[in-house]
């Protein structure tokens, strides 16, 4: 006895929403790919990832305790730089303690207090490039350690550079795409006792036995379905809602996951 779900497909109304849906099924799918073929890489990661975390406030409250001693870093180094920027062969150690002083300083303010960061660099430079570097003789030379200030402190002003895309994401979105594609269009999935058949339309349909059902995702808006190497992502609110239930206990016989905490 065949059982047969119609998709009516439509366009996603919220496109980055399913990019990322997509993204997390394609995340836990690995996972528990990995967890099926390597199980014991899985159970250390496990325990690494058991281990408490730091709450977001104590990583805030250490920042704060941090930042003087950065700032006190980044003084000390700029102060040995400037005593040893004139004349750098003749005191190198003072010229590598400085170095390691204010980078080190620097690094930590670029990371957690970028505005305080500017605020130090640009002052400072302003002071080295314009008042030293007119005042001639030999703090003349500190111009240049002014102006390399000034740079990074303007550096530190522009806004942060958007994260890098996961490979999940990356790979999501000609998913993304394909919902798109599809839209206007029927989908059918038709289960048997010994198989599914994906059909597109009424002319174009696969058929696909049971050994090559692999994996059912569920996340709040699709459902995501890997059959002989290949995936498809079907929206659900693309199928009469009454006729989920019996959907989700066909997928039952491949490795379902429902990433929704009620699924109905």
């Amino acid at each position: 006895m065949e059982r047969e779900f119609r998709f009516a497909c439509t366009a996603p109304e919220n496109r980055e929403q399913v990019r990322q849906e997509i993204a997390y099924a394609l995340e836990k799918r690995l996972d528990l790919y990995t967890r099926e073929r390597c199980p014991r890489l899985t159970a250390l990661t496990d325990r690494i990832n058991s281990v408490p975390k730091v709450s977001p406030e104590v990583s805030r409250r250490r920042a704060v305790l941090r930042t003087p001693f950065a700032v006190v870093d980044w003084l000390l180094g700029t102060v040995l730089l400037m005593a040893a920027w004139t004349d750098p062969a003749g005191m190198p150690v003072v010229l590598g303690a400085g170095i390691v002083g204010a980078v080190t300083g620097i690094v930590f303010l670029w990371r957690r207090k970028r505005r305080l960061l500017a605020v130090l660099q640009i002052v400072l430079g302003l002071l080295l490039a314009v008042v030293m570097g007119t005042s001639g003789g030999e703090l003349a030379g500190l111009a240049g350690m002014g102006i390399v200030y000034l740079v990074i402190g303007a550096a530190a002003l522009l806004p942060a550079g958007r994260s890098r895309k996961s490979t999940f994401e990356k790979q999501a979105e000609p998913l993304a795409e394909r919902l798109e594609w599809a839209e206007g269009k029927q989908v059918r999935l038709i289960f048997s006792d010994t198989g599914m058949r994906l059909a597109v339309g009424e002319d174009v349909s696969q058929e696909y036995p049971d050994d090559q059902l692999e994996t059912a995702v569920e996340t709040e808006h699709l459902l995501m379905l890997a059959v002989a190497n290949q995936g498809v992502t079907l929206q659900k609110n693309d199928l009469p809602g009454e006729e989920l239930p019996a959907l989700r206990r066909e997928l039952a016989r491949m490795k379902y996951t429902c990433l929704m905490a009620d699924a109905g």
